[in-house]
């Protein structure tokens, strides 16, 4: 008998001033702390990718934004620990305020940087899926 795959979702949302995107510094969490990402999070229980997007957003960084801007462009099968994850991108077109840091007990920096100079800084993972959705790729994995 087979056994059948579990996965845990998680969304990243990217937002982008030219070629610089917006990141945080994960910090005191047990999970690569020290090392940047795009804002992201676990989607609930019961809840959408897209709405989980949203809802991230406000809570991480003070963003507000609308499902219909958050546009679907890059999906990663990962496994990384003991988990496996779907991680679904999402550029967010708009969104209303000033990005700050909402969250100061789990990250400890707010900065717009470009993937050359995330590159040495952030998540191994992220990164990835960043060249990715640079060149087009729809969907990618990470040790799997």
């Amino acid at each position: 008998m087979t056994t059948r795959k579990n996965f845990r979702a998680a969304v990243y949302m990217l937002i982008k001033q030219g070629d610089k995107y917006l990141v945080i510094r994960r910090h005191n969490t047990g999970y690569r702390d020290g090392q940047y990402t795009v804002p992201a999070g676990h989607v609930d229980d019961g809840e959408s990718a897209r709405a989980a997007a949203v809802r991230e957003l406000a809570e991480e960084v003070g963003l507000r934004a609308i499902e219909a801007d958050a546009e679907l462009i890059h999906t990663m099968q990962r496994h990384e620990g003991e988990f496996d994850y779907i991680d679904f991108y999402f550029n967010i077109a708009a969104w209303q305020g000033k990005p700050c840091i909402c969250e100061p007990d789990k990250m400890d920096d707010l900065r717009f940087m470009t993937l050359k100079e995330l590159e040495t800084v952030g998540i191994p993972g992220v990164i990835s899926a960043l060249h990715a959705i640079l060149i087009g790729e729809r969907f990618s994995s990470l040790g799997v």
